[in-house]
């Protein structure tokens, strides 16, 4: 078990989790932290990419260049970068999971407040699918974890952080199609 993220992760004690520190927004973090995670010699089970950011103003519905550039960044390039430096000792029966957005949907496309965030989330989504076609035996998912209270998400939304993580927790513990959108347990819509 490892987890890499940009933030310290407090008191996680298990014999076999291992914690690295993570920029994906800085190509140089993602290279140093793929040569520590596959120095390491181990095969990963389940990868899980839950980064995410938007960079926009609150209930923006402006485009923003800059904006874009910076959530691409993070939400598509930089998860990218990692995910394809380490597949190499993700497990041949082993699963990839990317944490989206209801805001990434084409089909169910519901405003046009914060347009870098909805952008970057449905390419990652792209990003996905061409894995799951490219990945013979490995299983590839997008995840939406719904409106979820966050700092992200903030205080008024309606999901409890737990109720997505028991959903990734049931997700990625038993067999599943390759190439799906999945949300409460279901496949959605891209």
């Amino acid at each position: 078990m490892l987890g890499a993220s940009t933030k310290a992760v407090g008191t996680i004690k298990h014999a076999n989790y291992k914690h690295y520190s993570l920029d994906l927004n800085n190509s140089k973090s993602i290279d140093n932290c793929a040569k520590r995670v596959l120095k390491n010699n181990s095969q990963i089970d389940v990868l899980i990419n839950c980064a995410g950011t938007s960079l926009e103003p609150d209930e923006s519905n402006k485009f923003s260049i800059a904006a874009l550039r910076k959530d691409l960044e993070v939400n598509l390039i930089g998860t990218i970068d990692f995910t394809e430096r380490i597949l190499p000792i993700i497990k041949p029966s082993g699963q990839i999971l990317a944490v989206s957005s209801m805001m990434s949907s084409l089909v169910d496309f519901s405003g046009d407040d914060y347009p870098a965030y909805r952008i970057s989330k449905t390419a990652l989504n792209m990003y996905l699918r061409t894995l799951a076609y490219r990945l013979k035996n490995i299983t590839v998912s997008a995840f939406d974890p719904g409106w979820v209270r966050t700092d992200m998400g903030g205080k008024d939304a309606p999901r409890d952080p737990k109720v997505p993580a028991d959903e990734i927790y049931a997700l990625t513990t038993k067999k599943h199609p390759t190439g799906k959108f999945w949300f409460e347990g279901k496949i959605r819509s891209w």
